[in-house]
C-alpha cells in the first residue's frame, strides 16, 4: 500500500495546531465554519453537517463515505489521536502514515484500546450509559437491532455486559470496510432519529447519535471477527504527555483487574 492511498481526517469544530505529519487532512464539521479554515469541510457533497450537534464526529465519517475514493481511511479528532505510548514523555509522537501502513498489512482494522466502564457503581457497558445518559435511547436501539439487524443481537448484548469498549469513534480501516460499518451504524441511528424527541435534551444529553455510535462501533467489530483488529492507544493533546503516561499506566493496571 503506498502512502497515498492512506488519508487520516483530523476532525475539528475549532482551530488548533495542526499535527506536521503527511497524510493528515483537517476535515471541519458542522454548519457554523466560516471561522476557521480546514482542508475539507463536512457541509459539500453528500452531507449530513446539519446533524453535527447530535451526531458529533459522525457527520465527519458519513461525509468520508460517501464522498472520498480511498483506499484506507482513518478519522482521530482534532485533540485526540493514536501514538506511540512509549515514546512520548515528553513529546507526543503520532503513528506516521507509513507506520499505520504497516500495521495494516497484519490487521484490517486500527481501534482505541479499550477502556474500562464498569467498577462499585457500574458493573458492565450497559450500567455505564444507562448511569450517563438516557436508559430508554439505549433500549430503543437495542430494539431497533433486534428488529433490522437481528444477526447483530448477541454481538450487541455481550458488548454491553462487557466492561469496557473502544471510545471516541475513532477508526482506521479500509474504504470498504468503513462502508459496510456506516451502512450498518446510519441504517440504526436513523431509524432511532425517527422515533426519539432530543428537543428537551441539554446540551450534553443532546450529543446522544455520537455516545451510540461509540458503542455500535463495537458491536459491529464483536460481530465481524473476521477483521483482525490492532488496538492501539489514543493521546488527548490537551493533557501533557507525562501526566498521560501515568494515566494510562493505572488504566492497564485497572485492565488487568476488571478481566
Amino acid at each position: 500500500m503506498n502512502e497515498q492511498d492512506l488519508k487520516i481526517f483530523i476532525v475539528t469544530h475549532k482551530k488548533f495546531n495542526k499535527p506536521k505529519y503527511d497524510g493528515y487532512y483537517t476535515l471541519g464539521v458542522g454548519d457554523d465554519q466560516n471561522n476557521i479554515v480546514t482542508d475539507f469541510h463536512d457541509n459539500t457533497g453528500d452531507n449530513i453537517t446539519s446533524k453535527n450537534k447530535s451526531f458529533c464526529e459522525l457527520t465527519a465519517l458519513y461525509w468520508i463515505d460517501k464522498n472520498v475514493d480511498c483506499k484506507t481511511i482513518g478519522l482521530v479528532h482534532y485533540r485526540r489521536y493514536f501514538y506511540h505510548r512509549y515514546l512520548s514523555l515528553f513529546k507526543y509522537k503520532l503513528y506516521s502514515v507509513a507506520e499505520i501502513n504497516k500495521i495494516l498489512k497484519k490487521y484490517k482494522v486500527i481501534l482505541p484500546v479499550p477502556s474500562i466502564q464498569a467498577d462499585k457503581t457500574w458493573k458492565c457497558v450497559y450500567e455505564h450509559y444507562s448511569h450517563f445518559h438516557y436508559k430508554k435511547d439505549l433500549d430503543a436501539t437495542i430494539e431497533i437491532i433486534k428488529e433490522i439487524y437481528p444477526q447483530y443481537y448477541d454481538s450487541c448484548m455481550k458488548v454491553l455486559k462487557s466492561k469496557k469498549i473502544s471510545l471516541c469513534n475513532m477508526v482506521i480501516t479500509s474504504k470498504e470496510i468503513l462502508s459496510e460499518y456506516c451502512e450498518f451504524l446510519f441504517n440504526i441511528l436513523f431509524r432511532l432519529e425517527k422515533q426519539l424527541d432530543i428537543s428537551n435534551y441539554d446540551d450534553y444529553q443532546v450529543r446522544i447519535y455520537g455516545f451510540l455510535g461509540e458503542l455500535l462501533i463495537n458491536v459491529f467489530f464483536e460481530h465481524h471477527k473476521e477483521y483482525k483488529i490492532k488496538y492501539l492507544p489514543v493521546c488527548t493533546t490537551t493533557i501533557s504527555p507525562i501526566k498521560t503516561y501515568f494515566m494510562k499506566f493505572i488504566g492497564s493496571i485497572r485492565r488487568v483487574i476488571v478481566k
